[in-house]
């Protein structure tokens, strides 16, 4: 059985917020780890009510809420998505497929 530790609630802090999009995101801050110049994360972005559909399958459901996991490159100035879920305001979910993942190094703005 694979174990990573005791598992921890997350602590999710506000990170931005669009009032007019109707979008906030947030990170796990208990999520945060760092090995020499990458650091990791999960990030949330919450979707207001009723504002952003699914894509394929999901087309048809409202999304509530994409979590991912991000990795920074901070010596060389890139990130990368390295999973992505996605959550429905039916309470439902899809973890996209780990064969587009992780997505490559792009740079980051400062």
């Amino acid at each position: 059985m694979l174990s990573c530790g005791p598992a921890l609630a997350a602590d999710w802090v506000f990170i931005s917020g669009n009032a007019e999009q109707g979008v906030t995101l947030l990170v796990d801050a208990s999520s945060i780890r760092i090995k020499g110049d990458i650091r990791y994360v999960w990030a949330k972005l919450k979707q207001a009510p009723h504002s952003t559909r699914g894509v394929g399958d999901a087309a048809n459901k409202w999304v509530s809420a994409m979590v991912s996991r991000k990795a920074f490159n901070c010596a060389e100035e890139l990130g990368r998505d390295e999973a992505m879920n996605f959550y429905y305001e039916d309470r439902s979910n899809e973890t996209l497929s780990s064969t587009g993942y992780p997505t490559p190094w792009e740079p980051v703005p400062p």
